[in-house]
């Protein structure tokens, strides 16, 4: 599901969380630990709902955590067998019941037992229109080893505080994992996507820099070691033979092709 954005100006409102957890937090702890050791929590942002009306986009949004997106959203899907390391009996059903439920993407908001963490998916364009692609770091809990797009992460709790969530979360993102400063001005919001397979929330942006990147490259920032394998400049031409011969996200894929020409 994609919901085009068209460059409209965005608002953002805070209000109060509408989830309803089906784990307890001692639950929470325990199915994690079992199926995503590597996992650590933080404070996320959950997409309360999207408003779309004439030159503007309201994003609703409030408080959550990444153990909440791992057992709800993510948790759907969930390989059956990898349940198995779930010790308790009455804790593996409930995880099974959901593992096994039918959602579709475009009913992902009004589940109101999804954490519905909201990310963002940044692709960077250079002044030569070349594209910076990364390949993830094999450590990861999550999308470990695939191709994808310039930089990606979770919107925080402490981008609330901002005025705008979403460009706050793209910049510490790109600082973080390439070590690059970006202008607010250069970030542009395309618009939601949420995959079938993967059933989280992902703002799809864009950013258009000023300079060549081929000079500066390999980027580095704090967590390039952890987050990036590889990093290489694409050339608009070439997009397609990513897209079509490396393994993606379902989010990075789209986003990636919507630039194929």
């Amino acid at each position: 599901m994609f919901i085009d954005f068209g460059g409209v100006d965005i608002a953002f409102g805070v209000i109060e969380s509408g989830l309803w957890p089906r784990f307890s937090e001692a639950e929470t702890v325990t199915l994690v630990g079992a199926l995503w050791s590597d996992a650590f929590d933080g404070p996320a942002v959950r997409l309360e709902g999207v408003q779309v009306g004439d030159g503007q986009v309201g994003l609703m949004l409030s408080e959550t955590s990444f153990y909440q997106l791992l057992v709800s959203n993510l948790l759907v899907g969930c390989p059956v067998e990898s349940l198995l390391k779930v010790g308790d009996v009455a804790l593996r059903e409930k995880a099974l019941a959901v593992a096994t439920v039918k959602v579709a993407a475009e009913d992902v908001l009004g589940t109101h037992w999804m954490a519905n963490a909201l990310a963002v998916s940044v692709l960077i364009r250079d002044s030569k229109d070349d594209f910076l692609l990364v390949r993830r770091g094999g450590s990861l809990a999550v999308g470990a080893g695939l191709w994808g797009v310039s930089a990606s992460g979770g919107v925080e709790a402490e981008d609330l505080r901002s005025g705008n969530p979403i460009a706050c979360a793209v910049m510490r993102e790109v600082k973080e994992e390439l070590g690059l400063s970006v202008d607010p001005g250069a970030v542009r919001v395309d618009g939601l996507f949420i995959g079938d397979k993967k059933l989280q929330p992902v703002m799809l942006c864009t950013v258009a820099l000023d300079e060549p990147l081929g000079p500066l490259l390999p980027l580095q920032g704090i967590d390039s070691d952890l987050e990036i394998a590889s990093q290489v400049l694409v050339a608009q031409s070439e997009l397609k033979k990513y897209v079509e011969g490396k393994r993606m996200s379902e989010a990075a894929r789209f986003q990636i092709s919507t630039h194929i020409k």
